[in-house]
């Protein structure tokens, strides 16, 4: 295993790599320029040395947080460095991209609605990477006082019997696809009652596709 170097080196020292699949909305990108600007430059990038006079390291992640921090006119960012081939290089460009996890959605809504308790929506907004109408939703399924340790308990499943057990559904969508979905849901939620949940939305939107074969 190699040994990671951390380092400071100049925005202009860096190039991005040629295959990086990742790409950012207009969107997510502004309030990644909120965030340098909030917080400064806390997530280092991953680049690998290739001995290029001009700007020598390549970058492997973090290819929109490089271009931010140009756009913030910083003259300096924190990088990790990493040896490897082209390869591994390209492998880990995969890695990083996929494999930093998916979020417990009772815990991020708890977490959310935390933060909305004591900071303005339209500030959240600016800064979380979900528009108003998600903020909102996850605010509104986490209204009672928030349990830390409970959220950190599996949930037992429901006695047969008591009530229809509930089961999950986790999707990945394009941006362009999940404001079409939000959208629906929104609509769907509108014409059916303000208190209706999102899930019984997309339970209307399904059942009228369904109802139109």
């Amino acid at each position: 295993m190699n040994e990671l170097e951390f380092r400071t080196v100049f925005v202009h020292e860096l190039h991005p790599n040629a295959w990086n699949p990742n790409r950012m909305s207009q969107e997510d990108y502004d309030k990644a320029l909120v965030s340098i600007e909030r917080f400064g430059f806390i997530d280092p990038i991953t680049v690998r040395l290739v001995n290029e006079e001009a700007t020598p390291f390549e970058i492997i992640d973090g290819e929109n947080r490089w271009r931010a921090a140009k756009d913030k006119d910083l003259k300096t960012v924190p990088v990790i460095i990493v040896e490897v081939d082209d390869d591994d290089a390209k492998a880990l460009t995969i890695v990083l991209n996929e494999l930093r996890g998916q979020p417990d959605q009772g815990r991020l809504a708890a977490l959310v609605a935390d933060l909305a308790s004591r900071r303005p929506m339209a500030e959240l907004e600016r800064v979380l990477p979900f528009r108003r109408s998600q903020l909102a939703q996850m605010v509104a399924a986490r209204r009672e006082e928030i349990d830390w340790d409970r959220l950190q308990t599996p949930p037992q499943p429901v006695a047969q019997g008591d009530k229809e057990p509930w089961v999950e559904r986790v999707f990945r969508l394009p941006v362009s696809a999940a404001a079409v979905v939000d959208d629906a849901l929104a609509r769907a939620r509108a014409s059916a009652g303000g208190d209706t949940q999102a899930w019984q939305a997309l339970e209307l939107i399904a059942a009228d596709f369904l109802g139109g074969d």
